[in-house]
């Protein structure tokens, strides 16, 4: 009996945290914003990104730096491989005029299978913690988590930002789906069995799809800066702002 609780704690705790990404969702209703706010809250969105690379690769090293160099070399495999694997996948986006709309689906396509990647492995460290039985780490793990969770539902919606013709709600609550569900989907997983090498494999897929997605999200966002004659540094204002929410929030744990 005490097993089927346990189960259900997982489960429970798991669905909280992956699905706080929906939290942002009514950002994506939003219509006719200003432009100026529109290259804020875009900066917003990459400095989350950042934040958030440097915390999965800072966590990630510290989990695989030890005598053994493979859980290390198939972290750096994942993001070789990942990068390049975004990078061939980008080459199908739609280029044709007229066809913004499904060139920005295709940008928060690539963002949410970055963040979805990166979910998963938060899930296999909560199922793998009690499976464990680390009990004393499983709050601070589901508070910050879920936290985080929260202003990575932002990315998704930051390319939409800018088209005037709004997504279907399906279409992005989709989206959100596929970057919050993962980590319900590592809990139940890494309840059963987890690896290092489990770990590491799908953090560099995660960090090589984050650096590709951010630098595609840089250069989009000149190309509009200059083309609107709009001023670069609302960019950088809005980087920094969401840079320091995003590592404000990750502190409360």
């Amino acid at each position: 009996m005490m097993m089927i609780n346990k189960d259900v704690e997982v489960i429970g705790l798991a669905t909280v945290v992956g699905f706080s990404i929906f939290a942002t969702f009514p950002l994506t209703r939003h219509t006719n914003l200003d432009q100026r706010k529109v290259e804020l809250l875009n900066g917003a969105a990459m400095g989350v990104l950042i934040y958030l690379l440097m915390d999965v690769f800072s966590g990630t090293y510290l989990l695989v730096g030890e005598s053994d160099p493979l859980p290390e070399t198939i972290l750096l495999l994942g993001i070789v491989l990942s990068y390049l694997g975004f990078h061939l996948l980008s080459s199908v986006r739609p280029r044709r005029v007229g066809q913004a709309y499904q060139s920005a689906q295709h940008v928060s396509t690539l963002i949410a299978l970055g963040i979805g990647l990166q979910n998963l492995t938060e899930g296999l460290a909560l199922g793998g913690s009690f499976r464990l039985g680390l009990s004393s780490i499983v709050l601070p793990l589901v508070v910050g988590s879920t936290l985080q969770n929260v202003t990575e539902g932002f990315p998704i919606s930051a390319p939409f930002l800018t088209e005037r013709q709004k997504p279907a709600a399906k279409t992005v609550g989709g989206l959100y789906l596929l970057g919050g569900a993962p980590t319900l989907i590592g809990a139940i997983f890494s309840y059963l069995a987890a690896s290092t090498i489990l770990v590491a494999s799908f953090n560099g897929i995660a960090l090589g799809s984050i650096i590709y997605v951010l630098m595609e999200m840089y250069r989009g966002t000149v190309k509009r800066t200059q083309h609107l004659g709009l001023s670069p540094h609302l960019t950088s204002v809005g980087l920094v702002l969401g840079f320091t929410v995003a590592f404000l929030v990750n502190m409360f744990p």
